[in-house]
Order: C-alpha cells, then structure tokens, then sequence
C-alpha cells in the first residue's frame, strides 16, 4: 500500500516538473517571438527614418529634451498600419524633459537605377508629434509627397501586419 502511495506521488512530482518546463518554455517562446518583433519593428526603414527626422528637429530639445530615445511598440494601435506601398506608425518617444508619440506616415519609393537594378527606400512624407498631455502638432512635411493618397485609404487597404 505504501509502496503505491509513494510511486503515485513520484509521478506526480514528475508530472509537475514537466509541466513546470512546458509553461516555462511557452511564456520564453512568447517573449522570443514579441522581442523579434519589436526588433524587427525598430531596425525597420519606416521607423528609423522618423527618428532621424525627430532628432534633426531644431526645437526637438527644447519639447522632448536631450538624449531622446525610441519606446516599445504598442501592437495594438489602430494607427499603426502597413502595406507595401504605404506605413502609417505610431512611435513612442522619450527625452529628459517630457514623452510622447510620433505619427508618422511614410511611402514606399522605387527608382529604376542602372543596369536594370531598382533602388527602393521608404520616404517620410509626414511626421506628427504629440507629447503628453498636449495637442499634436505636425513639424514635418515632405514637399513631394501626395497626401490625398496617404489620407484617404480605406481601413480594407492597410493590412496589420505587425
């Protein structure tokens, strides 16, 4: 009797210890997949371009501060939307002084170069910045860009694909 006792309670004890590594295993396979993502996110052309921009703003240390930096991504944005031709994305900042959030918009342009090579890079046509608890402002405009395409797609144009 005792001798079942103790071999149920070992497989038990077994059946724990391995449900314990399959949870560990899972919640490190989640942050795995959500830290590529914010890495993919972050090196991506559409979002270093708006911080290049940001950080070449005369007033920006005057708003935000010195030593401004890039936040984690909110997935969950509706703002935040891509398709080949077109991003929209919502960047969160930080600086000493006060935080806030980029909106950018950016489209995608391709250029016949030579001996049939195509240059493509994304170009930033409008860059918004609300910083907390105040209004957004728009402090970039690229002279060429189109904005009746960029303002009027339909939500069934942009995919979420972050």
């Amino acid at each position: 009797m005792w001798s079942t006792f103790t071999n149920f309670m070992a497989s038990l004890r077994t059946l724990g210890g391995i449900a314990v590594g399959v949870w560990f295993s899972g919640v490190g396979l989640y942050v795995a997949i959500i830290e590529r993502q914010q890495y993919k996110f972050r090196h991506a052309e559409f979002v270093k371009e708006p911080i290049r921009v940001l950080k070449e703003y005369p007033h920006v240390e005057y708003l935000l501060g010195s030593n401004i930096k890039q936040l984690r991504f909110d997935f969950a944005d509706k703002f935040t939307r891509k398709n080949d031709d077109y991003a929209q994305v919502v960047i969160p900042v930080v600086g000493t002084k006060t935080k806030g959030k980029m909106y950018t918009w950016s489209s995608r342009i391709v250029k016949d170069g030579e001996s049939d090579k195509t240059e493509e890079h994304w170009r930033v046509d409008r860059v918004d910045l609300m910083l907390h608890g105040k209004e957004p402002f728009t402090f970039y405009r690229h002279p060429d860009a189109d904005y009746v395409d960029i303002y009027k797609l339909e939500e069934q144009d942009l995919e979420r694909t972050f």
